[in-house]
C-alpha cells in the first residue's frame, strides 16, 4: 500500500517537473490582505466613537470590495491547504516539497477567496452594499423585523492614506437558538421552523471578526467590536444584547472574550453526538449585555483598544 507520506513525494515531484505547471505565484496567502477596499463607505462619526487608532477609517462594505474582503477571511480563517510538519522530513524531502506546497496553498487560497466572495455576495445583500447613504451601516437588515437568514451588515476597516483593507466584520439578526449560520444543525432548524408555529426571537449577531496579520496589536479589533456594539444598540438595531460564537476547546480566545463582558450560554452548546455524528460545529455560544440595568452594565465594560489575542481561526485579534 502507497503511504500518504510517498503519495505527497510523488505528487510534488509532478508538479515541480512538469512542464505545463503555472508559475508560483509571487502573492502567497500570508500577502493576500495587501489588497485596497477602493469603494468603502465612510462612516466619520462611527470611526470616531469607536475609538478607532489614528489614520484608520471605519466604513461600510460595498459589492466591489468584497473580493478583498475574501482573501482577507481566507488568509485569517484558512491559511494553508497543507502544512509542513516541523519534524519527520529529511533535508531533501523538505526541499523537495517546499515550492509545491507553497504552490497548491496559493492555488487553494485563491480559489477559496473566490467562493468566499461569491458566498458573501448572496449574503450581504445589494441594497446594503450599494447604499449610498452616509448612515448605510446603521441601516437595520430586513430580518430585523423577523427571523428571515442570510441578511448581513459587513462593516470594515481600512488604512485612510492608502485604502489597505486592515480588518472586517459581519453583523447580522439571527433567530436566538445558539446555531452556527448555515452549520448543519441551522439548516435542520430552518426546515423545522418552515412547519413549527412558535419562532425563536431575533437577536444581533456577530461573526467573521478578523484583522490583517500587520495590523494587529493596534486596537482595531477591538474598534469593530465597538462599532459593532454602536450599530445593533440602542442608536441602532434597537437590540440589547450581542451575540456570538467561540470554539468549544479554545480556552484562550474564551477567557479573552469573558474579560471583555461575554458570558457562555451553554444551555445551547451541540450535544456531543451532533458534533461526532451529524458535524456539527462544536462551538459555546456567548452573549454580551449592551446597556440597560446595573447589573447588564456591569457585565458589558467598554473595550479598552488593547489586543486581546486571536483564536485559532483569527476570529479575534484586536
Amino acid at each position: 500500500m502507497v503511504s500518504a507520506r510517498a503519495a505527497l513525494l510523488a505528487t510534488c515531484l509532478v508538479l515541480g517537473s512538469g512542464s505545463s505547471r503555472p508559475p508560483l505565484p509571487r502573492t502567497l496567502p500570508r500577502a493576500l490582505p495587501r489588497a485596497a477596499v477602493r469603494a468603502l463607505l465612510p462612516l466619520r462619526q462611527l470611526t470616531a466613537d469607536a475609538g478607532a487608532p489614528d489614520g484608520v477609517v471605519l466604513g461600510a462594505v460595498r459589492a466591489e470590495d468584497l473580493g478583498a474582503v475574501g482573501r482577507l477571511l481566507v488568509c485569517s480563517f484558512y491559511p494553508h491547504l497543507i502544512t509542513l510538519a516541523p519534524v519527520g522530513f529529511s533535508r531533501f524531502e523538505r526541499a523537495l516539497l517546499e515550492t509545491p506546497v507553497a504552490w497548491l496553498n496559493a492555488t487553494y487560497a485563491g480559489y477559496l477567496a473566490d467562493s468566499v466572495r461569491a458566498f458573501a455576495e448572496r449574503r450581504v445583500g445589494a441594497e446594503r452594499l450599494g447604499a449610498q447613504s452616509r448612515s448605510a451601516a446603521l441601516i437595520a437588515p430586513r430580518s430585523c423585523k423577523g427571523t428571515t437568514r442570510g441578511s448581513s451588515v459587513a462593516l470594515a476597516a481600512a488604512d485612510e492614506a492608502t485604502g489597505r483593507l486592515l480588518a472586517f466584520v459581519e453583523l447580522s439578526v439571527r433567530p436566538l437558538d445558539g446555531r452556527v449560520p448555515f452549520d448543519v444543525l441551522d439548516d435542520l432548524d430552518a426546515l423545522l421552523r418552515c412547519v413549527l408555529p412558535s419562532q425563536p426571537p431575533p437577536c444581533a449577531y456577530l461573526c467573521n471578526l478578523c484583522v490583517a496579520p500587520h495590523a494587529r496589536r493596534r486596537g482595531i479589533g477591538a474598534a469593530l467590536v465597538r462599532a459593532s456594539e454602536m450599530v445593533v444598540g440602542s442608536g441602532g438595531w434597537g437590540h440589547d444584547a450581542l451575540y456570538l460564537h467561540v470554539g468549544a476547546h479554545d480556552a484562550p480566545t474564551a477567557r479573552l472574550y469573558r474579560a471583555l463582558g461575554f458570558e457562555p450560554l451553554r444551555e445551547y452548546n451541540p450535544k456531543r453526538w451532533q458534533v461526532q455524528w451529524l458535524g456539527a460545529a462544536d462551538v459555546v455560544f456567548y452573549r454580551r449585555w449592551l446597556g440597560g440595568s446595573a447589573a447588564r452594565a456591569a457585565g458589558a465594560d467598554d473595550l479598552d483598544g488593547r489586543g486581546v489575542g486571536a483564536s485559532g481561526a483569527r476570529e479575534l485579534d484586536a
